[in-house]
């Protein structure tokens, strides 16, 4: 009897140091990947490698990597895995992936009020609308956000939506009467083209060229250097500079992973953030500087309309949408009145 229990015991140790190293090894189905005392985190930007923004994700690896003494490792994958922002969305919050660089309405679901910067026409300007970024408004909104397991490390500032089409100028509401418009997974976004008398239909960034090219849409919403980084223009002759969105981006960590670092890690990847925060609101307001005017010089017909009318016609979007964030919606209407 004492030797069978002995054996048993023994048997019960090795299948719990067995469990203990699979866990290691595999993580227990969390994408956070340990080795020793290295952290590998597995960041998702549905951009191409090759554009320019995806430089400011490169520089956080960078100076995460070196400021932890490679304690801490980043494994950055594109849009050739995460064709859209909702797979990269989907992928964090299933705990696929530990990091992601996701427009901040993606998250209503979880957060209303992260909707508010996707509410149309809110922002006169990029100054406004970056300032309200770093406002206790949306710092609290982000806290929230955290509480759900999502870490808002910082915002990268993604800038306004325009739009363009290969059928006419846009100069005036009614210029959208019958167009087809092709825009992303967003029913605030959709409800407002409607409003305003066109057809609109999500598309997926990884198609949207080819889209375009078989006329599948007359034409999209976008931001500026998104246009001009994936070459639209030569598809799209027409580019009216709408700004009718502003697409703040939350750069998210899972809560957990952040956690999991030591204080000294954690703030080394809080400075990183910080750091790869401002050198990307720089970068790309400095490039769209140039942009409409590499644009006309290609041939493409770029026209500035009066925002006031589009503002008036949406009002009712802004109002309906801010619904489940009512008191968000007004205390940010009195901030942007005071500022």
């Amino acid at each position: 009897m004492i030797a069978f229990n002995t054996i048993f015991k023994r048997a019960i140790i090795c299948l719990v140091v067995v469990c203990f190293l699979a866990c290691t090894i595999f993580g227990c189905g969390k994408s956070l990947n340990k080795s020793g005392d290295v952290t590998t985190i597995k960041i998702a930007v549905a951009m191409p490698e090759d554009d320019f923004r995806c430089d400011y994700i490169k520089q956080f690896k960078a100076d995460v990597e070196e400021g932890t003494d490679g304690r801490v490792l980043c494994e950055i994958h594109y849009i050739n895995e995460y064709n859209d922002q909702l797979t990269a969305y989907e992928a964090i919050k299933k705990d696929k992936i530990d990091m992601a660089v996701i427009a901040a309405p993606y998250f209503t679901d979880l957060i209303p009020e992260e909707g508010i910067t996707g509410l149309p026409y809110l922002f006169g300007d990029h100054e406004t609308a970056w300032e309200f970024a770093k406002s206790d408004i949306n710092k609290a909104i982000d806290e929230k956000l955290e509480k759900k397991g999502l870490k808002v490390i910082c915002h990268y500032c993604g800038s306004f939506r325009c739009l363009s089409n290969s059928k006419h100028t846009i100069n005036a509401p009614e210029d959208m009467k019958g167009l087809i418009i092709g825009t992303v997974r967003s029913k605030v976004l959709m409800d407002m083209f409607s409003m305003l008398g066109a057809t609109s239909y999500n598309y997926i960034g990884a198609e949207l060229y080819d889209n375009l090219n078989r006329r599948t849409y007359d034409g999209a919403d976008w931001s500026v250097t998104t246009f001009y980084t994936n070459q639209y223009y030569k598809l799209q002759p027409y580019v009216s500079v709408t700004n009718h969105a502003y697409n703040l981006w939350n750069v998210v960590m899972r809560t957990d992973v952040y956690n999991s670092l030591g204080d000294e890690d954690r703030a080394v990847v809080d400075a990183a953030a910080e750091s790869s925060s401002l050198a990307e609101q720089k970068g790309v307001h400095e490039f769209e500087d140039d942009i409409f005017k590499k644009l006309t010089a290609l041939g493409v017909e770029v026209t500035y309309p009066d925002l006031k009318p589009f503002m008036d016609a949406t009002e009712k979007i802004r109002e309906n949408y801010s619904g489940d964030f009512k008191d968000v919606y007004e205390e940010t209407k009195g901030w942007l009145a005071n500022r």
